[in-house]
């Protein structure tokens, strides 16, 4: 719908009960990241003295004068402090704004840094600090939100001190040191460690990395985008996640040198794997939503461009929901996209409490209408209207799909026969009972077809809706309105009946009218609205 008919949506479980999905610990590294969120919360500022109370003794070989460093010792050039700039919505403490730190270093004479993703992407103003105390501006080239690498360019020419990359194999036992800049301190810190996982999993809150080191050379908040090094001086990983405190283990997590080379590699040409945000699983806490808050969003990028505002929660891309816990299969949706195709994107805007819905690197998004606002006086407000978990259903021949509540269990997915030339009809039936569904104007439940083709010998969206009118003398209809969403286009009337609320809704695919999607819905509480506005959201030809 356009933005002038949207309305507030139902969402309890939302306002003020939103957690990080990470609280919950395990063996996965979906704990917090080492600048506390992966939105950034550490003021620029020094930290006490004891911050770097660890072992700062690595081997006492220097570098050569030539800068070729081969040694602990000799890495200290290379390595500098990120200094940002900007604003960030945080899901539990709200909007902020000022300065952040993270770790970097340099891989080039000419002053190419390496960091996180999460150190940069959303500021404003990116600075290095150098060895001698100066702060340079840096250009960030490239990001990649789901392997959480970025890299920078420093705007003196240099040249500088670099480091180079490990490229044996990592082994556990391997003697490792963390380098950086923890708790904002801008005294340079070192610290000792060995490794004690060659690769674990790198799904995160804030990242989707195939494969990172588990180590215990202590990092903190601060420590981001910093480099792990062997004893002489070579990048084993890029360090950018702490364990779970409640573990009681000292365990760190660096992102392998085998799989950030070639993605540092490819970030110097632009971005990748990325839609311009800087985001975070999160969860309510009676788990009713899963999705990706966005912390902050960059200027130009497909997110920008489409509309996405920090503070808004990313809940599907292209059809797929987001996992709890992790990044994991936003990650996975944007692997498997082309780059610069259309993406749908559907998103909850916690400051409205709307639902908005279009594509990246295509139609904007609009907010949708919510029926649950609309019709609300209609239904029940009783215990039957506790909100409802959502599943995925695609019907038997893989024509189209859609959201409906997981307590709805009796489905029907065979095509149906309809008379059209066509042939079968694909269909979706769901309701906890089909045959009060069917049969009676109380039981909730929902009716889809999904024409590719032929649809026009239904004729408009509206002759459709007159034909689907419920013949019960007690439904009054609320009128017709346009529906339009960025993919569909069409009509939807709703109906309040003695008992329920009752709904009908068609529509084309925008420029092809002669496919056809069909929803007919019956509603007994406001779970059953919350429903259909899900089902309105997630309707698709596959």
């Amino acid at each position: 719908m356009s933005s002038q008919h949207s309305h507030r949506i139902w969402m309890p479980a939302i306002a003020g009960a939103l957690i990080l999905a990470s609280c919950g610990g395990g063996d996965s590294v979906s704990t917090s990241s080492d600048d506390s969120t992966a939105a950034p919360t550490d003021t620029i500022e020094a930290a006490p003295d004891t911050a770097a109370s660890t072992d700062t003794t690595p081997p006492d070989t220097a570098a050569s004068p030539d800068g070729d460093i081969d040694s602990v010792e000799g890495i200290r050039p290379a390595v500098v402090q990120i200094l940002a700039q900007g604003s960030f919505r945080d899901p539990l403490e709200g909007q902020q704004s000022g300065g952040w730190t993270g770790s970097g270093f340099i891989i080039s004479p000419d002053g190419i840094v390496v960091t996180n993703n999460h150190v940069v992407t959303g500021a404003g103003a990116v600075k290095v600090v150098m060895e001698d105390g100066e702060e340079i501006p840096a250009q960030v080239v490239g990001v990649s939100e789901c392997n959480d690498l970025a890299v920078l360019q420093i705007t003196d020419p240099g040249p500088y001190s670099y480091l180079e990359w490990h490229t044996e194999p990592v082994t556990p036992t391997l003697d490792v040191f963390t380098a950086g800049f923890p708790l904002s301190d801008p005294e340079y810190t070192v610290t000792r460690g060995i490794v004690s996982k060659a690769e674990t999993d790198g799904n995160t809150q804030w990242a989707s990395v195939r494969h990172v080191i588990e180590h215990d050379a202590a990092i903190q908040p601060g420590n981001s985008g910093g480099p792990l090094v062997t004893s002489d001086g070579q990048v084993a990983a890029v360090n950018y996640a702490t364990g779970d405190p409640g573990t009681g283990t000292a365990q760190y997590f660096a992102i392998a040198a085998d799989l950030a080379m070639p993605v540092v590699e490819e970030l110097q040409d632009g971005d990748s794997e990325t839609i311009g945000v800087n985001g975070q699983a999160v969860v309510s806490d009676d788990g009713s939503l899963v999705g990706v808050w966005v912390s902050a969003v960059e200027a130009g990028t497909p997110a920008a461009n489409a509309g996405v505002l920090p503070g808004d929660i990313i809940t599907t891309l292209n059809g797929v929901e987001m996992s709890p816990g992790t990044m994991e299969a936003y990650c996975d949706v944007l692997r498997s996209a082309v780059p610069g195709d259309p993406i749908a994107i559907q998103v909850i805007r916690f400051d409205t409490e709307e639902v908005w819905a279009g594509e990246l690197n295509g139609t904007p998004m609009t907010a949708r209408q919510s029926f649950a606002a609309d019709l609300s006086d209609g239904v029940s407000e009783d215990s039957a209207g506790a909100a409802y978990q959502y599943e995925t259903v695609v019907d038997d021949t893989g024509t189209i799909t859609v959201s409906v509540p997981t307590v709805w269990a009796q489905r029907e997915t065979t095509p149906t026969d309809l008379g059209f030339s066509s042939g079968l009809t694909p269909s979706i039936a769901a309701a906890p009972s089909l045959e009060g569904f069917f049969n009676t104007y109380a039981g909730p439940g929902m009716l889809m077809f999904g024409l590719p083709t032929g649809g026009s010998e239904l004729g408009t969206p509206g002759d459709v809706l007159t034909a689907s009118a419920p013949d019960d003398p007690s439904c009054v209809s609320n009128g017709r309105e346009p529906y339009e969403d960025g993919v569909f286009v069409g009509e939807v009337e709703s109906w309040l009946c003695e008992i329920s609320a009752y709904i009908t809704l068609a529509a084309n695919p925008i420029g092809e009218p002669d496919a056809l999607i069909v929803i007919i819905a019956q509603a007994a509480t406001e779970a059953d609205l919350e429903a259909f506005d899900e089902i309105t959201y997630t309707f698709n030809f596959m």
